[in-house]
């Protein structure tokens, strides 16, 4: 009888904490960032913690190499605010390597800071239900895939905005958008 009292003191326990805050569920479970012309998801190479590691495409397999949080910077301009999209398993921010404005410029793991090239907001992809482009504050370009390949550890760079299904991005499992 005791055990029964507890487990039902645990389940209202946990129901009130995700009552007071609803998001608690999602962070738990991740999202993954999935691409849809490869179907495979934004990852750490090689799960690394180190500083300047690249950012790839991936199986989506939920290890944390592909888990990514979308944090707000705390930074806006004309009411639009500005997102970190932040690496569960490093803890660091997809950020343009060097800071670059080139197209085609790379994407590393980098400081979460102000700097604009680890700020992102997202833009509805046209013609596409849940898809949208991740847009890089600094230089303007969307997240995409280097030569638009579709095969693991493709490189992601920054890439123009165009309709392409390279740079249209869906969270991923759909239920945590």
């Amino acid at each position: 009888m005791k055990l029964l009292r507890a487990t039902v003191a645990s389940l209202i326990l946990a129901g009130l904490a995700l009552f007071l805050n609803p998001g608690a569920a999602q962070a738990a479970a991740g999202p993954m960032y999935m691409n849809y012309s490869s179907s495979l998801c934004i990852a750490v190479a090689g799960g690394s913690t180190a500083l300047n590691a690249n950012i790839v495409q991936y199986t989506c397999d939920g290890n944390d190499r592909s888990l990514w949080d979308w944090v707000d910077s705390g930074i806006s301009y004309n009411g639009t605010h500005f997102y970190f999209l932040k690496n569960r398993h490093s803890g660091w921010c997809i950020s343009t390597a060097g800071g670059s404005t080139a197209i085609w410029a790379p994407m590393v793991q980098y400081h979460c800071d102000a700097n604009y090239a680890r700020l992102w907001v997202k833009q509805k992809f046209s013609g596409d239900i849940e898809g949208f482009f991740l847009v890089n504050v600094n230089s303007s370009f969307c997240l995409g895939v280097d030569n638009d390949s579709t095969s693991l550890n493709a490189r992601l760079v920054q890439a123009p905005c165009t309709l392409s299904f390279a740079r249209d991005w869906e969270i991923w499992p759909g239920h945590l958008g």
